[in-house]
C-alpha cells in the first residue's frame, strides 16, 4: 500500500569504496596494513581494488541483488523476471507502482488500518492501539542524545541546564559520584 505520490521501489544494490590513499599522502599522513590471507585488506580504503577483487565485490552485489528480487517476486506472487523488469533500481510513485504490481492497493494510515482489522477479523468500529516506532523520546531523553554527540549540542543552553546534564549524564553511565545539597559558585 502506497499513497499515489509515495517513493516506491528502488529494488537495486550498488556498493564500492573509497580509495583514500592520493588524500593521506596529501596531509602527511601514512599507514601499515599488516594482513594475513589474500584479500584480508579487502575493504581498506588505503588502496583500491585490483581486477581480481573488483570482480569479486561485483559477484557480490549480483548475488545480493538477486536475493533482493527473488524475495520481492516471493513476496508479490511474482516471477524473478517480472520484478526484475521493474527493479534495477528505479523508482515509482504509488501510482506507478500499482500499475507495475509492486503494491496492492492505494491508500494512507488510515486505508492500511481497515485492512489490517479486516484481516484480523477485528470490527471495523472496534479501537485499536497503535503504537509508533521508534518511540517519541521525552525533552531531557533528546537533550542526552544529543549531548552524547558531541558538547556542541550543550553549547546553547544555560549553565545551569548543561550543570545538570553531565549530572545526569554520569549517573546513567554508572559513575561514582558524590553531591552536596547545594551549589558552591565562587565568583
Amino acid at each position: 500500500m502506497a499513497q499515489p505520490t509515495t517513493i516506491t521501489g528502488s529494488i537495486g544494490v550498488f556498493g564500492g569504496k573509497f580509495s583514500l590513499h592520493g588524500l593521506y599522502d596529501k596531509v602527511g599522513m601514512t599507514k601499515e596494513i599488516l594482513t594475513r590471507g589474500q584479500h584480508a585488506d579487502l575493504f581498506s580504503e588505503y588502496r583500491p581494488w585490483n581486477d581480481e577483487e573488483r570482480a569479486k565485490y561485483r559477484s557480490l552485489m549480483v548475488a545480493f541483488y538477486q536475493d533482493f528480487v527473488t524475495r520481492a517476486a516471493e513476496g508479490r506472487k511474482k516471477s524473478f523476471q517480472d520484478i526484475d523488469a521493474v527493479a534495477q533500481g528505479r523508482v515509482w510513485t504509488g501510482t506507478e507502482a500499482l500499475s507495475h504490481g509492486l503494491i496492492d492497493r492505494l491508500g494512507g494510515l488510515d486505508v492500511a488500518l481497515g485492512l489490517a482489522k479486516e484481516r484480523a477479523r477485528i470490527g471495523k468500529d472496534e479501537d485499536v492501539n497503535l503504537v509508533v516506532l521508534p518511540e517519541r523520546k521525552g525533552f531531557i531523553e533528546t537533550i542526552m542524545d544529543r549531548q552524547e554527540d558531541g558538547m556542541e549540542a550543550m553549547v546553547g543552553l544555560p549553565v545551569d541546564v548543561r550543570r545538570l546534564l553531565r549530572w545526569v549524564t554520569s549517573m546513567t553511565r554508572g559513575d561514582v559520584s558524590a553531591r552536596l545539597p547545594f551549589d558552591l559558585r565562587v565568583f
